[in-house]
Formats: C-alpha cells, structure tokens, sequence
C-alpha cells in the first residue's frame, strides 16, 4: 500500500465531527467576525444606521403625505360633483311637481271638456230633432192645404209636394284626436327629461370614478419612480459566509444591499486608502453572495467629511442608488 492509499484511507475513514463541536466553532468564528475593531468604527456604525432609518422613516411619511393629499383631493372632487347633482336635484323637484299638477289638470280639462261636448252634441241632437219633428209636420200641413187648394181649383189635376230636409251633426273627432295626442305627448317629454337626467348622472359617475382611478395611478407611479427602504437591520448575520455585516437594507426594487462601515482599522495606516487583506477578501466574500453591485462600503474619512444631516442622508441615498425625495 502505497502512502497516497494509506491518506486516501485515512480521509475515508476520518470521524465525523460531533454537532456540539461544530456548533461551538461556529458561535466562536461569527464572534470573531462580528467583533467590531475599535470605538471608532463603532460609533461611526452607529451612525450610518441612524442615518438609514432616518431615510426609510423620511419615506414613509413622504408616502403617507401623498396618499392622504390624493385621497383629499378625490373626496373634493367627488363633493364638487355631487354639489351640482344636488342643486340640480333640488331645482328639478318643483319641476317635477308642476309637471304632475300639469298634467292633472290637462287631465281633468279634458275629461271636462269631453264631458261638456258630448251634451252638447246630445243637446244638439235633441234640438235637430225636435226642429226636424216641427219641420215635417208643417210641410205636411202646408202640403194637405195645398193639395185642397189645387183640388178645388183643378179637380182633374192632381199634384204632389214632398218637402225634404236634412241635417247633418257636429264632428269633433279631429278636435278631440288632436288633445288627446296632446295628452299622450305629455308622459313622453317626461319620461325623456327624466332619461336624460339619468344618463347625465351616469357619465357624472363615470367621469369620477376614471379621475379616482387616474388618481391612484398617479399614486401608485410616484410610488415607483422612488427607491424606497423597506427595511433595515443591523448586524445582520450572513449564513452563507457564518458572518455579520455592519448594516443589511431591503429596497422596494427587490434588491438586498450589504452596507460595510469601514473604519480605521480597515486600512493599511502607513497607506492612505488601501484596504487590508482581510476587508478585501470579505468584501468578494459578500460579492459572491449579493453581487458585486448591492455591497457598499462607507470609508471613514468620507463620512467624516460630509457634515450635516441633510448631506449625510443624500451621499447615503447616492451610495444606495435612490431616486426622487427621501
């Protein structure tokens, strides 16, 4: 047996670790590495997470501005068309009550006029009739006495003489044809106000609900064009890598941003700006987990340099790749 088969055995045959053991070294290693090296670093950790959730906080308000000022405005809106609807209303009531009173009325003149026309038409009957009677008897009479006369004047000659006499009614059926289409027309006008009335309230309804909808369109683009920090949390531990980061962001645009706080301690002290072995290799540690592109590191000397809340929050909001207000 060769020496390489006897380590290839040995390998092969090597116990395992008990989970007690390799939990204990694992606890060891994160303490290691989420050890921050001095106060410095510490206080500047401090910091920039304040200065983070300021962001995020600043966000929300931001956010909840607008969608109250969206909401106040649809609500004026909606008031604004339902002050018309409503004068509208109250001014079509007496309409409504005049109309029905209207066509009461027209009603109750026609069934009088109606009534009153068919005794006359009776009345006249009558009195045609009558006239007719007393008309016939004294052609009769006037006829028997002419007959005597020439009777006695010329026996032989004999004549006749037959009055005749007509009389002809009064026709109102063109006159009562044309109220009563003048009746019918009456519901109809109404009956068109009150469609059109209706179809008016429609696209009033209509008209409100596309300028709510456009609202919360508008909200909701807003909304988008604004990287937003849904959540942050500090020493957040990296299970892939067993370690901690100084500061772990959420975004609304789905990305998970690594934010590194390097201190003094950090970089060489006898070169300015230039890493140490160990921060390098933790930065494409954490690269290789999030991307080269959601890990940031917040050098000491720049930090110290941009004074004020205000400048803070905007080279954080750079760093971070936000859009539009805080």
């Amino acid at each position: 047996m060769t020496s390489s088969d006897a380590t290839a055995l040995r390998r092969h045959h090597r116990p395992a670790l008990s989970p007690v053991l390799v939990a204990a070294a694992r606890d060891a290693l994160l303490r290691r590495n989420a050890r921050i090296s001095s106060a410095t670093a510490s206080s500047l950790q401090l910091s920039v997470y304040s200065h983070l959730r300021m962001i995020q906080l600043n966000q929300l308000q931001a956010q909840n501005a607008a969608v109250a000022a969206a909401t106040a405005a649809a609500h004026n809106h909606q008031q604004q068309l339902q002050q018309p609807q409503e004068a509208e209303r109250q001014r079509q009531c007496p309409r409504h009550e005049e109309v029905k009173q209207d066509q009461q009325q027209q009603q109750q003149g026609f069934k009088g006029r109606k009534t009153s026309r068919s005794v006359l038409v009776l009345t006249s009957s009558h009195n045609m009739s009558t006239t007719s009677i007393s008309t016939t008897a004294a052609a009769t009479t006037a006829t028997a006495a002419a007959t005597s006369i020439s009777t006695a004047s010329n026996p032989g000659v004999g004549s006749s003489f037959t009055p005749t006499s007509s009389c002809s009614p009064l026709d109102s059926s063109g006159e009562s044809g044309e109220r009563e289409e003048t009746a019918d027309a009456a519901p109809l006008a109404a009956t068109a106000t009150r469609r059109k009335r209706g179809r008016r309230r429609r696209e009033r309804a209509d008209e409100s609900c596309i300028n709510s909808c456009s609202g919360a369109a508008a909200i909701a683009s807003a909304t988008d064009a604004v990287v937003r920090v849904l959540r942050v949390e500090q020493e957040w531990l990296v299970e892939a890598l067993a370690l901690r980061v100084d500061v772990c962001l959420w975004l609304s645009d789905g990305r998970q941003v690594v934010v590194e706080v390097d201190g003094p301690s950090h970089y060489f002290a006898n070169l300015l700006r230039t890493q140490r072995p160990k921060t390098a290799l933790r930065n494409r540690q954490l690269s290789r987990v999030f991307g080269a592109e959601n890990v940031k590191c917040v050098p000491y000397w720049e930090w110290e340099v941009t004074a004020g809340v205000e400048a803070r929050t905007a080279y954080l909001s750079r760093l971070l790749g936000l859009r539009g207000p805080e």
